[in-house]
């Protein structure tokens, strides 16, 4: 599922001028959609009738065909898991050594368990609350005031709708980019349509948009939207240090919550050690002042690629951007720089074999 918000807000003039303009086309939308929804029934059915175990033995060798049969994925994989290695290496952290083909099960299992969240089967009984997160969660989705909840493309965002759905009334709307995926969306409603999540699906914030994200808010619903990703239409970027390297991050989901004046809390359940851990920020109201404003955003910004960091050296295997997120090998950054920079050789990040070390990280992810 590919959640995004784009920047083109309701009140242009309320905006900063961008520090970046991100004309082209992002990589990961270019990507047709594969999703096989008589697949994926299939495995919610095993799972209904033998169980979790049974389920997750299917998903493996599912993720072992997605593993051969998807180089790009492969190539993704293993540019992100050297960056990861080289990242935690100058911190001192020992990962081990790390495994494309653990990477890709790892989004299998995930996609499966999101599948679950969004049936209902998943709850907030698998959750470990890291700092009272749940509890304090809950405490601000008992007050009547609307909030901009921003997540990323790491661990299960639909857990937060488990959880809503079996311990609170709070109406949570997500706001995605998936008009790639349109299989894909009709089964996850067919799921389970006794929800107070709802799904807004669209190319850009319009001002008929940008309205009924207001009205929306001021009902007092959390409003869902994911922070790591760029549209083609979305003008308005940071580049900040993300594991060593500039990575583009959108202004959007910031932006939204300074124009609407509504506070900001950002939500992560990763899974460490075979368990969901939840992790839960209130960043507050964003101010931004009108002479300082970039910086202002920047800070945010920043704060959100550390956290995103801790989380990742924690869990290297739960990123799920599958894509050229640092621009390093796809033709166009290739052309950019004036090819200099290759795909990455197999032997810089281990494939599938299995080594000490790989069973290391794996029991640090679970």
């Amino acid at each position: 599922m590919s959640e995004q918000v784009s920047e083109n807000p309701a009140n242009p003039q309320e905006t900063p001028e961008p520090e970046g303009d991100a004309v082209r086309e992002a990589s990961w939308r270019q990507e047709p959609e594969k999703t096989f929804p008589l697949g994926i029934l299939i495995v919610l059915k095993v799972h209904d009738i033998f169980g979790e175990r049974a389920a997750l033995i299917l998903v493996w060798f599912i993720s072992l065909w997605i593993w051969l049969f998807s180089p790009e994925l492969r190539l993704s994989s293993r540019h992100y898991l050297r960056r990861i290695s080289s990242f935690a290496a100058a911190r001192g952290v020992r990962l081990g050594r790390l495994s494309t083909r653990k990477h890709v099960y790892a989004v299998s299992v995930n996609f499966f368990e999101r599948m679950l969240s969004w049936k209902g089967s998943l709850t907030v009984d698998r959750l470990i609350s890291e700092d009272n997160a749940h509890e304090r969660m809950l405490a601000r989705a008992a007050l009547p005031e609307g909030a901009v909840i921003i997540g990323a493309h790491a661990g299960n965002s639909e857990m937060l709708r488990g959880m809503n759905s079996s311990c609170s009334q709070k109406k949570i709307t997500s706001f995605m980019f998936a008009h790639q995926f349109p299989r894909l969306m009709e089964l996850i409603k067919s799921l389970n349509s006794q929800s107070n999540l709802s799904i807004i699906m669209a190319e850009e914030i319009t001002p008929a948009t940008g309205m009924m994200l207001s009205e929306k808010l001021d009902a007092g619903e959390w409003i869902y939207i994911m922070g790591d990703r760029l549209l083609a239409s979305d003008t308005r970027y940071c580049e900040v240090e993300f594991l060593g390297k500039k990575a583009r991050f959108p202004l959007g989901p910031w932006l939204l919550a300074a124009i609407f004046k509504k506070p900001v809390y950002t939500v992560f359940a990763v899974k460490i050690h075979g368990k969901y851990h939840l992790y839960f920020q209130e960043v507050g109201e964003i101010r931004i002042s009108r002479k300082n404003r970039n910086e202002d955003l920047r800070k945010y910004v920043e704060n959100y690629a550390r956290f995103l960091e801790e989380l990742l050296l924690k869990a290297p295997y739960q990123w799920f951007n599958f894509f050229d997120f640092w621009e390093e090998y796809s033709e166009r950054a290739v052309n950019e720089k004036g090819g200099n920079e290759n795909a990455v050789s197999a032997e810089a990040v281990s494939g599938d074999k299995a080594t000490s070390d790989d069973k290391t990280a794996s029991d640090n992810q679970g």
